[in-house]
């Protein structure tokens, strides 16, 4: 079983719930990059996000970074607070437009 689902939602959204930590960052990064494929602009939803470290912010780079290759439009929504408080104390927060 994982602590994460990631998925399409109605909307052509990637969806992402549930934790993200060092134990499964990188098949979330993975997922992610698939899922990019199926859509013409990428919009990250983050609502249902309960727990991230310090790798969330790598995710979120590695994203933002696969969306620009694509020549995709990349946009996070429903950021969590701690999510967006952990970007900001990083310097990120500028760089993925939180």
């Amino acid at each position: 079983m994982t602590d994460y689902h990631i998925y399409l939602d109605d909307n052509a959204h990637i969806c992402l719930e549930g934790q993200i930590d060092f134990s499964n960052v990188v098949k979330i990064r993975d997922s992610g990059i698939e899922l990019m494929n199926a859509v013409s602009s990428v919009y990250i939803d983050l609502i249902g996000v309960k727990h991230a470290d310090s790798s969330s912010l790598v995710l979120l780079i590695a994203w933002a970074r696969a969306a620009k290759s694509q020549h995709k439009r990349f946009q996070l929504l429903n950021i969590p607070i701690f999510l967006a408080s952990l970007a900001r104390a990083s310097g990120l927060d500028a760089i993925l437009e939180i």
